[in-house]
Formats: structure tokens, sequence, C-alpha cells
């Protein structure tokens, strides 16, 4: 079920933003994830291997991934959390980043995944200051106050931050 969404985001600039690294998106979701928006599923489903956000950081787990694939072995299902980001699911794995990997470079469409739970992204309620690397989340519900979120963002996770939504805060 895709949540309602203030986000101004069209799905070509989704495109676009998967178009960043993996390592940017798994920075990103978090970072906008509202925990008070969160819930809780562990339920299983086959889910689009392209909205998974994953990455192989291990040339041998990913030969064995790719191996056991192969040859038809069933894996396991990965274990990923959902985030509601503009109207679209992305998917972070918890486990299954070189299962996931292996999946999409053999053109597979769907893997099995355990989906622990969901989260809701609102850009639009962040801002980031690109100059001093920091991102504002606004108060509601008078949105006259902001709290610090995060204090170390580079310039490509500020460039997607800003092509989901999130404002830019000038001083």
């Amino acid at each position: 079920r895709a949540p309602a969404s203030g986000c101004m985001v069209s799905s070509q600039a989704l495109t676009t933003l998967l178009g960043y690294p993996a390592q940017v998106l798994a920075a990103l979701l978090p970072a906008l994830a509202e925990l008070e928006d969160s819930s809780d599923l562990g339920h299983t489903a086959a889910i689009s291997v392209d909205r998974v956000v994953a990455w192989a950081w291990n040339e041998g787990r990913l030969a064995r991934a790719t191996r056991l694939l192969a040859a038809g072995e069933k894996a396991p299902p990965i274990r990923v959390s959902r985030y509601w980001l503009c109207g679209q699911a992305l998917y972070s794995v918890a486990d299954g980043m070189h299962r996931t990997t292996a999946a999409r470079q053999a053109g597979r469409k769907r893997i099995t995944a355990v989906i622990s739970g969901e989260v809701q992204c609102h850009p639009e309620r962040y801002l980031i200051e690109r100059s001093t690397g920091r991102l504002w989340r606004e108060v509601p519900p008078d949105k006259r106050l902001i709290t610090l979120v995060q204090w170390d963002i580079g310039p490509e996770l500020a460039a997607a931050l800003v092509a989901v939504g999130v404002r830019e805060l000038v001083r």
C-alpha cells in the first residue's frame, strides 16, 4: 500500500535518484525516516530487485551467491526494511546484499524478502544547509522550530536529498 505523500518529486526524479550509488541511497533513507510513522511487518514477499538498495562489498561473497544462483540453489529470503519515499517503496537490506546483487546481475526482476518493517519518509519536512553539511527537520505543528538531524552530509548525499524534495537552507 502506497501511503499518501506530500513529496513533490516526479517518477522521473525518483528514477534519477536511483542512479545514485547504493551507498548514497543507504544514507538518504534513514536520514529522512519518520520513526513516529513506522510499523513492524514481518511478512515475506517477492519484491522488485531494482528497488533494493544493495551493493557487493565482498567479492568472495558475491562469487558464492552468483555460483549458488547459477546452480539453481534456493537461497534464504533477504531481510529488508521498506522505506516509502515520494509514494515509492525502496528497501534497505539488513541481510542479503550479495544475494541481491547476484540476482540483479543475473537479470532477475524479483527476489524473496522478509520485510521487517516500514517507515515513511517526508523530505518536505527537511532542510539541507549545504555549506555546513547539516540536515535540519522542521518541528510541527508551527514549523518555526527546527532540529538538527545530521551534521556530516557530503555533497553527493546533499544533491540526492535535494533531488527528492529536501529544501535548501541558505543563511
